[in-house]
């Protein structure tokens, strides 16, 4: 990593990151290339301060569809199975319930995840569809916009792409803060729609008072949202008034994108349920 963005260099040294949201905006792929590329200094304090952005129209809709339908074909030819995050890995997919694997993870995931490496050649896409805002997520952070995709070392991050079904009655995240020595912007494209695919519930950000505020209504199919990972949020359980259904494919859908710390690496960091 470079300071190419010196002024969140300066701001990481100098100014405690943001723990809840300020206030959130909507705003075009163009626009945010355009923040990104010229390291746009109203756009960098903008997020610091706790400024949560929905991207618009980052991946068409179609596509992240075709994705979604290859994935589940995919999970249901192999058995669910978890693999630790090191070179070498294979991809996997992991059904997370309340009452088993959940309680292992830090932030107690409920969700249906399917995870691909790298190195495996991105048989669904995953890394195709979401590498361009990526990129200019890592390029945001001062890293380059392929870093991580090659020359791959346990001892350096890893890049895990990760496509999520939260079902009804079932899917959520407990209130929590990832870490952002490795990403500077929490990142997602959405997959799936509120009120069409589920009904209430979806992704919220904390603000001053504590209170849980919900964007899911806001964010269309195809667009991604970013934030500085530290900001306290969540995903509201999914359509709470139904019955767990783990088989449907209804349901909040999600393509995750993060740069992790290996499993292998002494004082890995990662998530953390909020205090």
């Amino acid at each position: 990593m470079d300071s190419r963005n010196k002024l969140l260099s300066w701001l990481e040294k100098n100014v405690e990151p943001p723990r809840c949201m300020r206030t959130h905006y909507s705003i075009s792929l163009r626009d945010f290339e355009q923040g990104v590329y010229s390291y746009n200094e109203e756009l960098t304090r903008s997020i610091y301060a706790g400024d949560v952005y929905i991207i618009r129209n980052v991946v068409e809709p179609r596509a992240l569809e075709e994705m979604k339908r290859g994935v589940i074909l995919w999970g249901d030819e192999r058995k669910a199975e978890y693999q630790k995050m090191v070179i070498g890995a294979n991809d996997y997919h992991q059904v997370i319930t309340e009452e088993g694997d959940a309680k292992k993870y830090a932030i107690q995931p409920v969700r249906h995840s399917y995870f691909f490496f790298r190195w495996n050649g991105d048989p669904l896409k995953t890394f195709e569809h979401g590498d361009h805002i990526w990129g200019l997520v890592k390029l945001f952070g001062g890293f380059d916009y392929d870093s991580f995709t090659t020359d791959f070392s346990n001892e350096n991050p890893i890049d895990r792409s990760q496509v999520a079904h939260y079902p009804p009655g079932a899917g959520l995240i407990p209130r929590h803060n990832d870490p952002w020595h490795n990403q500077k912007l929490i990142l997602g494209v959405y997959i799936s729609k509120y009120g069409e695919d589920f009904e209430q519930g979806g992704i919220y950000f904390v603000d001053d008072k504590d209170n849980d505020v919900l964007l899911e209504p806001e964010i269309e199919r195809g667009d991604a949202v970013v934030a500085f990972p530290t900001i306290t949020h969540g995903v509201a359980r999914i359509d709470p008034h139904k019955k767990p259904n783990w088989e449907t494919d209804r349901g909040r859908w999600f393509l995750g994108l993060y740069t992790n710390d290996s499993n292998s690496k002494k004082d890995r960091i990662t998530s953390k349920l909020a205090t």
